[in-house]
């Protein structure tokens, strides 16, 4: 039996999610506040922005850029994107529509693992 797109891009984001508990248990918190705030964002400001948003973050330094550029990376990764936002700021728009549907849909599975299996709360 094959899966589903959903069944597909939910188990990725349970790998992704379950590695950074298993070998970056320093970053669980703060790469758990990225997924339960990404799709809020996405929603508030647009795809764009918000990745620009974690792009800034990520230059930073600590956990909390650590956290930032692997969320980045990750999302990256499901998308299909070594420079998501590089490639965000020149995709035609219907590109960019179908992205960020994807990456809404994303969003709740990263958020749903992050509460679940990273044990981070919506209001952290």
């Amino acid at each position: 039996m094959t899966a589903t797109r959903t069944q597909d891009a939910a188990a990725r984001c349970f790998a992704l999610v379950d590695e950074i508990k298993r070998t970056r248990a320093e970053l669980s918190k703060e790469y758990g506040r990225h997924c339960t705030r990404f799709g809020p964002l996405v929603l508030a400001n647009g795809l764009v922005q918000t990745v620009g948003f974690l792009e800034a973050k990520a230059a930073g330094e600590g956990p909390g850029a650590r956290a930032a550029r692997l969320f980045l990376d990750h999302l990256g990764e499901l998308l299909g994107q070594r420079q998501p936002l590089a490639w965000l700021r020149a995709a035609p728009l219907g590109e960019y529509l179908r992205a960020t549907r994807q990456a809404l849909a994303l969003a709740q599975w990263f958020k749903r693992y992050a509460q679940g299996h990273l044990g981070v709360d919506a209001t952290d």
